[in-house]
This record gives C-alpha cells, sequence and structure tokens, in this order.
C-alpha cells in the first residue's frame, strides 16, 4: 500500500512539473512573440504585427492582445482613409482643375460637391488615438493659413457654387454678366486650387507606405 501511495505521488509530482514547464514554455513563446510584434510596429510592419499578436491569441486569448490587435486594425484604416482623401483631391485637381482646363459655374458647382464628400469623410475619421497617423490628419484639419484646408472647408459652403446651371444660362442671355461671371469663377478656382495643392504636398509617414499601396 505505502509503494503504491508513493507511486501515486511520484506520479503526480512528476504531473505537476511537467504543466509547470509547458506552461512557462508557452510564457516564453508569448513573451518572444510580444517582442517580434512590438518591433514590426516600430519599423512600420503593420500586418506583421498583427499577424504576431493574432499568434499570441492562438496561445492565450487576453483582452490586452485584442486590444492590440484592434488598435493595429483601426491605425491601418485611418492610414488608408487619409490616402483616399489625398489621392481624391489630387485627381480633381489632375482631372478637373489644373491649369488648361475650362470650367464653367456648373462643372465647378459638382466639383465643390466632390471636394465637400472628402471632406466630410476626412473630418469623420476618428483620432483619438495617440498614433502617428492620427497626428498627420489632425495637422492637416488644423492648417487654417490663406490658403490651405480650413478655408476649402468653409469654401465648399460657399453659396456661389449652389445654382452653377442658372449662373450660365444668365451668362449666355447677357453678355456682361457671363464676363463678370467667369472672372469670379476662375479667381474661386485659382484659390481652391491652390488649398488642394498645399493639402496634397503633404505626405502620409512612410511607415504606413506599405498598407497604402
Amino acid at each position: 500500500m505505502k509503494k503504491l501511495i508513493l507511486v501515486t505521488i511520484s506520479v503526480l509530482i512528476l504531473f505537476i512539473i511537467g504543466c509547470q514547464s509547458e506552461e512557462e514554455k508557452t510564457n516564453e513563446q508569448i513573451r518572444n512573440l510580444t517582442s517580434l510584434a512590438e518591433d514590426y510596429y516600430k519599423e512600420g510592419k503593420l500586418e506583421k504585427a498583427i499577424d504576431t499578436y493574432e499568434e499570441i491569441l492562438s496561445l492565450k486569448n487576453t483582452d490586452e492582445i485584442r486590444k492590440k490587435v484592434s488598435e493595429i486594425e483601426e491605425e491601418i484604416a485611418n492610414a488608408q482613409k487619409a490616402n483616399d482623401f489625398l489621392t481624391g483631391l489630387y485627381n480633381i485637381e489632375k482631372e478637373k482643375l489644373r491649369s488648361g482646363i475650362s470650367v464653367s459655374a456648373s462643372d465647378m458647382e459638382y466639383i465643390m460637391k466632390d471636394i465637400k464628400k472628402l471632406i466630410d469623410e476626412f473630418e469623420n475619421i476618428d483620432t483619438s488615438a495617440d498614433n502617428d497617423i492620427n497626428k498627420f490628419i489632425e495637422s492637416i484639419r488644423a492648417d487654417d493659413s490663406f490658403r490651405g484646408y480650413q478655408y476649402l472647408k468653409e469654401e465648399v459652403n460657399n453659396q456661389i457654387y449652389t445654382d452653377g446651371g442658372t449662373t450660365d444660362l444668365l451668362g449666355e442671355l447677357d453678355s456682361s454678366f457671363d464676363v463678370f461671371s467667369s472672372s469670379v469663377m476662375a479667381l474661386n478656382r485659382q484659390w481652391v486650387l491652390e488649398s488642394i495643392k498645399k493639402i496634397t504636398s503633404n505626405e502620409i509617414p512612410n511607415k504606413y507606405s506599405s498598407v497604402i499601396k
């Protein structure tokens, strides 16, 4: 009986030691993966960082790691939204406003609607998290220079663009009105163009280059 008890105790001790050993191996693996994920993040390899954190989750599912994944995913999404905004403005400049393109009042009405949509989407980006892309977005939003983001944000609501069709029609009926209207529209077009060029001169931090192409 005593031998049986001793054998049983020995087996239990070995089992406990084995369990502790496996747990320690898992914890060591998690520490190594966490360090690797952090390095990936610092290097701008955001997708690899997510993959590594998800590997950790497969070993041990914790709220802390899930939060890390969620934060990086949101950071990537914001980088892509910022890129969509800048690309959208650049395409409007290149295809609809650049020098040599004739722009009527009707054209400007629809161009400004397109710009307003881009600005509304840009304004709706949640930048509450403390990271580089949100700081970049906020730096653009804060530009209240003579021709910059704040000017363009206000200009898209200018009543002069609300009924371009009527303005063009009146110009066809009255040559003097057409000259005046064309001059005003040309001036406003130039100011809008200058603002877009200033905004699109901002470059998204290089660490996000792999997720916006």
